[in-house]
């Protein structure tokens, strides 16, 4: 591999690491007696060493949640699936769909009971994804 794309990597996993809390690691068995006895998740930055388990970050911000669920819907997807990959429950995804279709993101097709990213929505996800690099490059 070259150098830029190890360089790329190490970002990715910095960034993965940022905001997935690694359920089992050493800190969390240490000062919890309850997983003391069972088998730690080793969090080297090695992409082989993939942890069993993952949390969601605690605090995300609306705008995390909305590319979430934008990026779910590109295809066309119903709202459990919307509210898996988000981490939401049935109320809160109803708000954030409420406002997405409001605001001509999302487009929820009632006959398919299927919500689709919009084209306005597709270039939010990009612009998302565009300030995230910018951002995080260096973490």
């Amino acid at each position: 591999m070259k150098s830029d794309d190890l360089a790329r990597l190490d970002n990715i996993l910095k960034d993965y690491r940022h905001h997935y809390h690694i359920i089992g690691s050493s800190d969390e068995t240490d000062s919890n007696p309850s997983v003391r006895g069972k088998e730690r998740v080793r969090s080297s930055s090695s992409l082989h060493d993939t942890p069993k388990m993952l949390a969601p970050a605690k605090h995300r911000s609306r705008m995390d949640i909305a590319s979430v669920m934008l990026k779910a819907a590109r295809r066309g997807a119903l709202k459990s699936k919307i509210a898996a990959e988000a981490y939401l429950s049935r109320p809160h995804l109803n708000e954030y769909i409420d406002l997405l279709v409001e605001n001509g993101m999302l487009h929820y097709s009632p006959s398919v009971r299927r919500c689709y990213t919009t084209h306005k929505g597709q270039k939010l996800l990009e612009m998302y994804h565009q300030s995230r690099q910018i951002f995080y490059q260096k973490w």
